[in-house]
């Protein structure tokens, strides 16, 4: 399967990453009576739930906009890197992009970014097979990071990287980019996310002026079709876009589908847009990942004329915007992911501007 990425680039990954610190832990009690530790979600951790991987990166780290961490098959999180001079060149490419040319923007960004590591998470006893994998063989450097419930978790990085076809500058930047993977070691915690799952922190989004007229006919996730008439049956339609790469975006699926069912009494809708498709294995990764976290509402595949809105106006996933039944946008965007309060709070807001 082809690595996914959204051909937006590294200014998309670089904020579809959660932020999440070591903090105090409280005691919970499961149903079966049986102590559990939960976690505090803070501010510097980045943590991948479903692997049981925390990493802690310094701040130097997460200035770094060339690296892009990203979860590849649910087996490994790998890291990334393309130069600003690569990225930017994409960007602008991107701009005017076709439909029937969007693979070819896809290409250019898998051709560009360069592999600086992964963490591996393993079964124990067959890292040694595992390692022969052409994704793991190209890093000559291999760091046992962990051990748990039967896997073990490795951190693997090369001592040299292909530096054909940099700049002088771009170089320079492989170089840092490159001796933060190497830094990580001893900021990776691995954990049990059932036994000590993560109390997510509340988020806020930030706000970001946007304007435009969204309109699509296409079809959903579900193949129903769909279009933008659909804005007229609501007073005011939140459109939350996403990618299947973001983290975040998948983690609050279940707030927005709580949201879906309570907002309809404000006679406001919730619909998704799957930034990262028109694509046969996004698709149904997308199918997987709305059925396993209960997102019910519509989840569309945009038509070539969205497909240029986002590129050419969305810059970070999740993003969420608020339209009125003209498909006009009527406040300002939202990025970043948050919960059904912080939600039902921004949505009355605008309610209140509509009003008036």
């Amino acid at each position: 399967m082809r690595k996914r990425v959204l051909i937006t680039g590294f200014l998309i990954a670089a904020l579809s990453l959660s932020a999440c610190s070591k903090g105090a832990e409280n005691k919970d009690t499961n149903n079966n009576g049986k102590n559990k530790t939960q976690t505090e979600q803070q501010e510097n951790e980045v943590v991948f739930e479903d692997l049981g991987i925390k990493i802690n990166p310094s701040k130097d780290f997460n200035k770094k906009e060339n690296i892009e961490m990203l979860v590849i098959e649910n087996e490994n999180v790998s890291f990334s890197f393309m130069s600003t001079e690569d990225n930017k060149m994409i960007m602008e490419k991107s701009k005017n992009v076709k439909k029937e040319d969007a693979d070819q923007i896809t290409d250019l960004f898998i051709q560009k970014a360069r592999n600086l590591g992964c963490i591996a998470k393993v079964k124990s006893g067959e890292s040694e097979k595992a390692f022969k994998d052409s994704q793991y063989s190209m890093f000559n450097q291999k760091e046992k990071v962990g051990e748990l419930n039967g896997y073990e978790y490795y951190l693997l990085y090369s001592d040299k990287y292909d530096e054909n076809n940099l700049s002088e500058t771009a170089k320079l930047e492989l170089k840092e980019a490159a001796n933060s993977i190497k830094d990580l070691k001893n900021n990776i915690t691995i954990f049990d996310p059932v036994k000590n799952p993560v109390v997510k922190k509340e988020e806020k989004a930030e706000k970001q002026s946007m304007k435009g007229v969204i309109n699509f006919n296409t079809k959903t996730l579900a193949g129903k079709d769909i279009n933008s008439s659909t804005f007229k049956d609501y007073k005011v339609t939140m459109i939350n876009i996403w990618s299947t790469s973001c983290g975040p975006c998948i983690d609050e699926m279940p707030e927005l589908q709580k949201l879906h069912e309570e907002a309809k009494k404000e006679n406001v809708n919730v619909i998704g847009v799957v930034a990262d498709t028109p694509d046969e294995d996004n698709e149904l990764l997308a199918k997987e990942i709305t059925k396993k976290q209960g997102a019910k509402f519509d989840n569309i595949i945009p038509d070539e004329k969205l497909s240029k809105w986002i590129i050419d106006n969305v810059k970070a996933a999740p993003t969420t915007i608020f339209v009125d039944q003209d498909g006009k946008i009527i406040a300002d965007a939202l990025i970043g992911a948050q919960n059904k309060d912080a939600y039902l709070k921004n949505i009355k807001e605008v309610l209140q501007s509509v009003d008036k």
